[in-house]
């Protein structure tokens, strides 16, 4: 986890640094010469071309004074170029004065808010940027006690033109910072103490979906609000998708209603759902190839929490030592094999239902927990009274409404009702079947469109934002959930928001009867009908229009139920469970698996080294091992650097202790080798193998126990 620190000097970072150190496991990044100097920015360069390059344009342009180019070279690119590299060897880094601090350094004059917008979208993210505020007063004692004066050396007339300037450009920063992709912290010297116990203990979550944001589908909103109610239980946030187009015009806050914002990372990854419809799945696949590589090259924070929907990123952020959790909302038993490769060594599964769960757990399937969908209560209990919602919607007052809300999919049962309907209700002039938010061609698929424009009473409203939804809610007289048990996952999985949300609305409800229902709905709130049945259909909604006082206290009792399904309970199940469970840094299995590669590389490196000594220079066998393990081992040791992440110990530290142990298995193996091939006549190719493999073995548990120390978080 990597916290940079911005602000105007004597707000307080340096300060802020030194005691958040002082907490276990906390670092503050520094270079150490001009060796590091070197190593840090080659790393950087090799990591961030681009960057690199457009730090340096950057710097150029606005160079400023000529005694200012050596210093700002120096400090402002190459020192913090370095520090961010180097941040990424701790599991707790603090850059106190980083790139982002370049705002209020970099540029000599006043510059426009477009360009101090493109500088910072330029920068390397930190995990988290604090922000620290500190008012002129304040910051003018801190900076005199301290005998503090930048840029003593030019005239007046400069200095106060820069300080204007730097007050300015550091405001912008601030202002803007929801738009920045990482999560931000703004400390005061009121709050400093309370922040700094805070961020100590902070791991951020990153919610990772491979999909469009905002989406016409459920799971948009339940990322969406989920991530609301983390953000605003204190926890930091972030959610990364691809970057793509949208056919939808709002923005992912305005669509669902967030009024508490987090961070928005997007990858650029070519759009090839765009490609020809005829390549079916394909199409996402290969999309999805994209973003997985994309993430792939991405820094990721190991001491972070990722939460996803998709298999193959939650084995991703493990492979790479992060804690990774994947949510399930239905079981492919297509892929179950392949399932179970991805979530192996995941932390663990989160199911939206019982059912989900069970799937799970029936196969093998370790630490799954039920954490199912929310509402938003307080939107749907203040909205508006029925002949206020259908003004506003333009529906009529003197009509009985039936409604249902939620995708036109055929297993969502809305073909089963345009049916039911057009049987028992298309005659009735004082009854109106609206039914929002799905498309016309999701009812031209499964045959259904004839219904709907056969039958006058029947309106259909194609989409309509999340934010809207309590509107139309509130101004139904009934609300229907007519899935069909066509599909394992409308009989078990699913968990609909619809079915949240119909009972925080205070509207009578008349659902299936189906297993997965029936983990929330009870016949105290709700009339239950047999699914797929006409009949029962038209008799539950008649049930409820004949019967008004019924219908009242079914809903009470169900608007009383669902405040154990809120956001906020959600979130505070999914922090619960994860702050429960136990893990290494970095689990053993994908630990091995990883050493075990570098071991693979280090061997075909050794054995040819080996090989060519022996046979083409004529060495003694004893000689060859000699030099070829020096050249392999050296080589093995930056391998393990990016296996073994987060030790305890300085890289001399490690270095030294793993030629210890180079010099262990030298003389093991230079004994061993002698006894199998002078003594009992084997084949110094075969005595390697056998020699070797026994050593990586051997080795895995001493590295992680000894050399790197990352047994224990």
């Amino acid at each position: 986890m990597i916290v940079e620190l911005v602000g105007l000097p004597g707000s307080g970072k340096t300060t802020f640094a030194k005691r958040l150190a002082e907490h276990e496991g906390w670092t503050i990044v520094s270079i150490a010469g001009r060796g590091e100097l070197i190593l840090y920015n080659a790393l950087f360069f090799v990591r961030h071309p681009i960057g690199f390059f457009r730090g340096l344009s950057w710097l150029y342009c606005y160079r400023g004074h000529r005694e200012l180019w050596y210093t700002k070279f120096m400090n402002l690119f190459l020192v913090h170029n370095a520090k961010y590299m180097k941040a990424r060897k701790y599991s707790h880094a603090i850059i106190d004065q980083g790139h982002h601090q370049n705002i209020v350094s970099l540029f000599d004059e006043h510059v426009e808010d477009g360009v101090i917008d493109r500088y910072v979208h330029d920068l390397p993210k930190p995990d988290l940027l604090c922000f620290f505020l500190a008012d002129d007063e304040t910051r003018t004692k801190r900076l005199s006690e301290r005998g503090y004066g930048a840029r003593d050396a030019l005239n007046e007339n400069y200095r106060e033109a820069w300080e204007e300037a730097r007050g300015s450009h550091f405001k912008r920063l601030y202002i803007s910072r929801s738009l920045l992709p990482c999560a931000t912290e703004t400390v005061s010297p009121e709050n400093s103490q309370q922040k700094r116990e805070k961020i100590a203990h902070a791991r951020i979550w990153h919610f990772v979906f491979h999909g469009r944001m905002p989406t016409e589908k459920a799971h948009g909103l339940q990322i969406a609000k989920t991530m609301e109610a983390l953000v605003q239980k204190g926890v930091y946030a972030t959610l990364w998708i691809p970057r793509r187009s949208n056919p939808l015009s709002l923005g992912i806050f305005e669509y669902y209603g967030i009024d508490s914002t987090f961070p928005v990372r997007t990858f650029p990854v070519p759009d090839l759902l765009r490609l020809p419809a005829f390549l079916g799945p394909l199409r996402f696949w290969v999309d999805g190839l994209g973003f997985l590589i994309a993430l792939l090259l991405t820094r990721i924070d190991r001491e972070g929490v990722y939460y996803t929907r998709d298999p193959e990123l939650a084995w991703l952020f493990k492979f790479k030592g992060a804690a990774a959790w994947y949510e399930a909302h239905v079981f492919p038993s297509s892929k179950a094999r392949l399932l179970k490769f991805f979530l192996l060594s995941a932390d663990g599964i989160i199911a939206n239902s019982e059912g989900t769960a069970h799937a799970f757990i029936d196969r093998g399937f370790l630490n799954v927990h039920i954490v199912r969908n929310g509402v938003d209560i307080e939107r749907f209990v203040n909205a508006p009274l029925r002949e206020e919602a259908r003004v506003l919607l333009d529906l009529p007052k003197e009509k009985k409404i039936i409604m249902y809300v939620g995708a036109f999919y055929t297993w969502k049962g809305v073909p089963f009702l345009a049916e039911t309907w057009k049987k028992h209700f298309s005659w009735r002039d004082d009854l109106l079947l609206v039914l929002v938010g799905g498309a016309e061609n999701d009812l031209k698929k499964s045959g259904g469109i004839d219904a709907y424009r056969g039958t006058k009473n029947i309106f259909l409203i194609s989409h309509a934002p999340a934010a809207k939804i309590p509107i139309y809610l509130a101004a139904a007289d009934v609300l229907l959930l007519p899935n069909v048990p066509s599909t394992e996952e409308s009989v078990r999985y699913t968990s609909p928001i619809k079915l949240f949300e119909y009972m925080a609305s205070g509207r009578p409800i008349v659902a299936a009867d189906l297993s997965s229902i029936r983990e929330v709905l009870s016949i105290e709130v709700a009339v239950l009908f047999k699914a797929g049945d006409m009949d029962a259909l038209s008799a539950g909604i008649k049930r409820i229009l004949s019967s008004p006082h019924e219908a009242e206290e079914m809903s009470g009792r169900a608007r009383g139920k669902v405040y154990a399904f809120s956001w906020e309970a959600r979130a505070q199940l999914l922090l619960n469970i994860v702050r429960s469970h136990a893990r290494n840094r970095m689990n053993i299995h994908t630990q091995f698996i990883k050493s075990a590669a570098s071991s693979l590389f280090t061997a075909v490196l050794y054995f040819s080294l080996m090989y060519i000594f022996t046979e083409y220079f004529k060495f003694w066998h004893i000689y060859s091992i000699l030099i070829a393990s020096m050249c392999a081992l050296a080589t093995n040791f930056a391998l393990l650097k990016f296996v073994f992440v987060g030790g305890k110990r300085t890289v001399a530290h490690e270095f030294l202790i793993y030629l210890l142990l180079v010099l262990a298995n030298l003389f093991i193996n230079g004994i061993v080798a002698y006894i199998l091939v002078e003594k009992l006549n084997v084949w110094y190719m075969l005595a390697q193998f056998l020699i070797i493999g026994a050593l990586a073995i051997a080795n895995f548990f001493v590295y992680r126990s000894s050399v790197f120390q990352t047994t224990r978080q």
